[in-house]
């Protein structure tokens, strides 16, 4: 998935303020899901419903005027479910998403007036407000930039990547690691993190751009034998003992 070609792709049926907001809040969202802080998770997919709805009312009406500082979106809600749809297209973007976001939004509401303390009640909340979305950012994707399939379950996995703070992707898909001092294994082991894939040598020797393409092989037979990731020949990809390496140790890899 090329994330320009996407962007300009929704501004054409949204707007380039909209679409800005769009992705920042879904962002934002992602960050602090796999950072496991469940408010900001909450907090932000809530935002990101109030812009993803605005921009369903801008969709139904191009010529609207949309201010981002009042976004009504119970009215904005009725109006949408309130309109003519007579295509599955228009069930959609009228009826299924804004039901979807209305979910994640009245969690985010639920949060201010009642505190309902049951075993991981809160962590649940975070859950179904993430993939609810995942589920509205891929829709806009399908709709608006692809119909082949295997382009939109890319990209769902590509949504599904973990946002770690300490690194950071470019426009031209380069990846860096900003955090100074990790060991070339755990610098190996923090970029399978990030991705829900599995990732070749080819591909890893392209992220981490080492003196000697072997080392890649080399370590990852080590994190494979330490019981860290799964290898085989298309590549490697981490498993819960390496996402929990990951975890545990939070000061050392994310701060």
């Amino acid at each position: 998935m090329n994330p320009i070609k996407l962007k300009q792709e929704l501004e054409k049926a949204i707007s380039p303020e909209l679409v800005k907001e769009l992705f920042y809040e879904f962002e934002k969202t992602k960050s602090a899901h796999w950072l496991g802080d469940i408010d900001k998770t909450i907090t932000h997919s809530a935002k990101f419903s109030e812009i993803a709805i605005a921009s369903l009312k801008k969709i139904s009406n191009p010529k609207g005027e949309i201010d981002l500082n009042d976004i009504k979106f119970k009215s904005i809600y009725n109006q949408l479910l309130n309109l003519p749809k007579s295509s599955p297209k228009e069930e959609l973007l009228f009826l299924l998403i804004p039901n979807v976001l209305d979910s994640i939004y009245s969690i985010r509401n639920k949060k201010r007036v009642v505190h309902i303390k049951l075993n991981n009640a809160d962590s649940i909340d975070a859950e179904l407000v993430m993939t609810g979305c995942n589920w509205v950012f891929s829709q806009f994707v399908f709709l608006y930039y692809t119909k082949d399939i295997n382009e939109v379950v890319s990209l769902t996995n590509s949504l599904m990547e973990r946002k770690v703070p300490t690194l950071e992707k470019f426009e031209d898909g380069e990846i860096m690691i900003l955090k100074k001092g990790l060991k070339f294994s755990e610098e190996l082991l923090l970029i399978l993190y990030q991705f829900p894939k599995r990732l070749s040598v080819k591909e890893l020797n392209g992220i981490l751009k080492p003196t000697k393409s072997s080392y890649i092989t080399t370590y990852l037979k080590n994190l494979y034998k330490d019981r860290l990731i799964h290898l085989n020949s298309q590549g490697a990809i981490i498993n819960k003992n390496g996402i929990n390496k990951i975890e545990n140790d939070r000061n050392k890899f994310f701060n």
